[in-house]
């Protein structure tokens, strides 16, 4: 890396300061492929000046040149330990001299939680979300894992694979789709597999709320039970009081309220009535069994009336003002990529906007969030 092969036909030391190349080199061994899209344009272009690349483009187009001419210079200290030509095709690649240690491996299968031959959701989702941003040899490394995984008799080896895909094939997008392959089946399987736990939760959670709320003995005179149901679900962070009550027309704050039942968070129960003008009062405070709806009033959280609800009742509570910021900057942040996506990158008009839009740092957030924004994730078109 210190012999670096300079593209443009300048001298640099015509134009800047040996300090400032020092500065420029220390600047790009600092900064792996993953902090390039951390960094400023300025330090970009530094960079770009360091390695004698061209510095022209927005932030995305200087960290991609970057990123391919690292990869550039590491197939160059590969053919400096011996003529690669003499590797490829039927030839054996046993007297290849292994370039990745197995110390080496492992850190990359710990940087994507690649751990033994089990592989999570989350190992997939977070490969992803990093794959595009990582040199070539890293991408080879992943991509032989899964042939291992699928194969561990595989004649192919990180060397051969790297060897074939710098020299003939020569693109990261061909690599990367090759990963995406290879992930696809994973996910798919972990998935399905994700989808039969929960239904097979849903229907024990169904089981206990039955067990726990008997229906009620039918009447030997009247044996057709002709009362209703309700589903009342509680999606608010705390416990919630049910109480019901037949509104007073002469002096409706002091109608008689009967209570239910409480609801944890997240519990759902089934309540039964009769008459569709019953209404059903969630309190965020007990007032007791049998109270006046003038006590109840002031800690309301929803009211509705039986004959309104269309069978389930769903608890929730406001959201509070950060969520509401977090949900505003991801929808604007993929409006932003997907006016990128229809090419305004392109646009020198809008580069200023792209290189601001760069340097906003998005923090973490997971794919509920985005679903709760309102915007594609995982969960977009999931039944």
């Amino acid at each position: 890396m210190n012999n670096v092969r300079r593209e443009l036909n300048f001298d640099m030391h015509e134009q800047y300061s040996e300090t400032s190349l020092e500065h420029f080199k220390k600047l790009a061994e600092k900064c792996n492929n993953f902090k390039l899209f951390n960094i400023n344009k300025p330090s970009l272009i530094q960079i770009c000046i360091h390695y004698g690349i061209s510095q022209q483009g927005t932030k995305i187009v200087l960290q991609n040149r970057i990123i391919q001419h690292r990869d550039t210079l590491f197939l160059q200290e590969i053919r400096e330990r011996g003529p690669i030509h003499d590797y490829i095709g039927d030839n054996p690649l046993d007297s290849v001299p292994p370039f990745v240690t197995d110390e080496t491996k492992q850190k990359i299968y710990k940087f994507y939680k690649f751990y033994n031959n089990r592989i999570t959701l989350h190992s997939i989702l977070n490969l992803k979300k990093k794959i595009k941003k990582d040199s070539k040899i890293n991408l080879i490394i992943i991509y032989h894992k899964f042939l291992y995984m699928n194969d561990p008799n595989t004649t192919h080896t990180i060397e051969s694979l790297y060897i074939r895909n710098s020299t003939l094939i020569n693109s990261r997008e061909t690599i990367i789709g090759a990963i995406m392959d290879q992930c696809n089946p994973y996910e798919q399987n972990i998935r399905e597999r994700n989808r039969e736990i929960n239904e097979q939760n849903i229907r024990e959670r169904n089981e206990r709320i039955l067990r726990a709320n008997p229906p009620d003995i039918v009447n030997p005179l009247n044996p057709v039970d002709t009362r209703k149901k309700i589903e009342i679900q509680n999606l608010t962070s705390q416990i919630v009081y049910v109480y019901f009550t037949e509104k007073r027309v002469d002096c409706p704050d002091y109608s008689d309220c009967h209570r239910l039942f409480d609801l944890s968070p997240g519990v759902s129960k089934v309540m039964l009535y009769s008459k569709d003008t019953t209404n059903v009062i969630i309190s965020k405070s007990l007032q007791g069994r049998i109270c006046y709806y003038l006590d109840l009033k002031d800690d309301i959280i929803s009211e509705k009336v039986t004959g309104g609800t269309n069978g389930s009742i769903e608890i929730k509570e406001d959201k509070r003002e950060l969520e509401q910021w977090k949900e505003s900057a991801l929808k604007c942040d993929f409006l932003i990529k997907q006016l990128k996506r229809l090419g305004i990158d392109k646009n020198e008009n809008y580069s200023a906007i792209i290189d601001m839009h760069e340097d906003i740092n998005i923090p973490e957030h997971s794919e509920r969030d985005k679903e709760l924004a309102g915007i594609p994730s995982v969960f977009t078109n999931v039944t």
